[in-house]
C-alpha cells in the first residue's frame, strides 16, 4: 500500500509541477486551449 501511495503523490506533484511550468513557459502551444476548457 505505501508503494501505491508514493506513487500516487509523485503522480500528482510532477503533474502539477507540469502545469506550473506550462503555464511559466507562456501561451505558446495549445495552453490557451486548456485554459478556455476549465
Amino acid at each position: 500500500m505505501d508503494i501505491f501511495i508514493s506513487v500516487l503523490i509523485l503522480g500528482i506533484a510532477g503533474y502539477l509541477v507540469y502545469r506550473f511550468l506550462f503555464k511559466k513557459k507562456g501561451k505558446s502551444c495549445c495552453s490557451t486551449n486548456l485554459e478556455e476548457t476549465e
